[in-house]
């Protein structure tokens, strides 16, 4: 199993045990209502995760790790429509108000560093060291009174201090085993914070990287419709120019031909005026003759 499928499962079984342990608040984490589209949750999500970073809040990583964390879980609920109707369906069962929103987090300011105690330093020649206790007679652990009395023998004095020193031997070991259990359930529970920081790390990368493709798909598409009007643009001035060329060259054929009609028909008529005056002069003269 490699790393992105150990913090896919790790939100899968947080938000599992979100759901069957009740509603949670996530509008209110999330700061939106309950009738907000999936784009306003994941502009909502981004703004704030980006507020409460870890490495954007040096000084109070904290509380900013657990908010991180809580932004983080509500939007892998409100993100998947089948989390989502699941979730408002518990929400109206209990008759959880999860409409309003919640006001807005200020940021937690930096704690200040603490004063060097100079006043204790120089006032503690004036107060008295406390009295030392005496020891009491009597063991609270016991019940019994630690009086011994006096043994007749030897081995039984022996016998008394290897008893002591056994019970003191197994003290030790329970405080230490004790401190071990401390330990590692310390270790336990700051592993699980960490994972549930890189988990919702994760999900903020998934989520960004997610949103920059869509910008980035909307780009190219707002891209190729711009390439497309410019085309279809050009196409149309193209076509315009070529039908103005060929009505232009139309006009001219029909000009010249009317041109040409008109000539051929100038010189038609000149020819049959010039052959009735020869036809007029031949008929002249041959009257005469």
């Amino acid at each position: 199993m490699n790393y992105s499928s150990l913090l896919k499962l790790l939100l899968l079984i947080s938000a599992a045990g979100v759901l069957l342990a009740g509603p949670k608040g996530y509008y209110k984490i999330l700061e939106v209502s309950m009738s907000d589209d999936d784009a306003t949750i994941r502009q909502k999500y981004l703004k704030l995760a980006m507020k409460w970073h870890p490495d954007k809040n040096p000084d109070n990583i904290e509380q900013a790790s657990k908010v991180f964390v809580e932004l983080s879980e509500a939007y892998e609920v409100l993100s998947d429509p089948q989390k989502r109707a699941e979730y408002n369906l518990s929400c109206r069962q209990e008759g959880y108000s999860s409409f309003a929103a919640q006001p807005k987090r200020e940021k937690p300011k930096a704690t200040p560093q603490k004063e060097k105690h100079s006043s204790s330093t120089s006032s503690k020649g004036s107060k008295k060291p406390p009295a030392k206790e005496k020891p009491s007679s009597f063991d609270s652990e016991a019940g019994q009174s630690t009086y011994s009395p006096t043994f007749s023998s030897k081995a039984d004095l022996e016998k008394l201090e290897r008893e002591r020193r056994e019970e003191q031997e197994r003290k030790e070991r329970a405080y230490y085993q004790r401190k071990e259990e401390e330990r590692i359930r310390d270790q336990n529970r700051r592993d699980e914070k960490v994972r549930k920081v890189f988990a919702a790390r994760a999900m903020l990368e998934r989520v960004r990287k997610e949103e920059q493709d869509r910008k980035d798909r909307s780009y190219y598409q707002r891209k190729e419709e711009e390439r497309l009007r410019v085309k279809n643009r050009q196409d149309e001035e193209e076509h315009k120019v070529f039908a103005a060329r060929a009505n232009r060259d139309r006009v001219r054929k029909e000009e010249q031909e009317r041109k040409d009609r008109a000539y051929y028909q100038r010189k038609e008529q000149e020819r049959k005026e010039k052959q009735e005056r020869k036809d007029q002069a031949y008929s002249r003269q041959k009257v005469r003759y």
